[in-house]
């Protein structure tokens, strides 16, 4: 939904659509700065395996979503990519994965490109400042000045050598945040 003014009331939610709203699952609907570059993920049911990253675009806010593509192999692998997050400049897309690679059983990684005509470039783990062993770590939202990351994780209890999982911690999820530190 939409409103003229920060002074005014939301309008009434819209569905949006056939294009977008399929038989599979869509969440996450993450838009960029502008509002018409529109990411989310799609799979099967909400728990599959298949959950992958898709854009879809339109030319102003008056105009109907194109047909959603799905990401590339640079972003999307083999297991389930989910919970999209574009930074405002629109060069690093940060996720939610279960992928090989990972500290947890869900880490956040991070994809980024040169410009907005470029290729998303292989993603990275953001490492042991972000996921941790044994954690379920998702839903990153990255600041305007890229100085934030917000996301929630729940931790291993220490008493338990079971990582964190949807089905066993999903009750015990904390948000969090990690500011951007400066070089010397």
């Amino acid at each position: 939904t939409t409103r003229d003014s920060l002074d005014r009331e939301w309008g009434r939610a819209t569905n949006l659509g056939p294009v977008l709203n399929t038989a599979a699952f869509e969440a996450f609907p993450t838009p960029s700065p502008d509002g018409n570059t529109l990411y989310f993920n799609r799979s099967t049911t909400f728990d599959s395996q298949d959950s992958d990253i898709w854009v879809t675009s339109r030319s102003d806010a008056h105009s109907p979503w194109a047909a959603p593509r799905r990401l590339g192999m640079g972003v999307n692998g083999s297991r389930a990519e989910f919970s999209p997050s574009i930074s405002a400049d629109g060069l690093s897309l940060y996720f939610a994965s279960d992928r090989d690679g990972n500290l947890g059983s869900i880490d956040i990684w991070v994809s980024t490109r040169k410009s907005a005509a470029d290729a998303w470039e292989l993603p990275r783990n953001l490492g042991t400042n972000i996921n941790a062993a044994g954690a379920m770590t998702l839903a990153p939202f990255v600041t305007s000045n890229n100085r934030a990351l917000y996301f929630m994780s729940a931790r291993p209890d220490t008493s338990s050598a079971s990582p964190c999982t949807p089905k066993t911690c999903f009750e015990r999820l904390d948000l969090y945040v990690a500011v951007a530190t400066c070089r010397q």
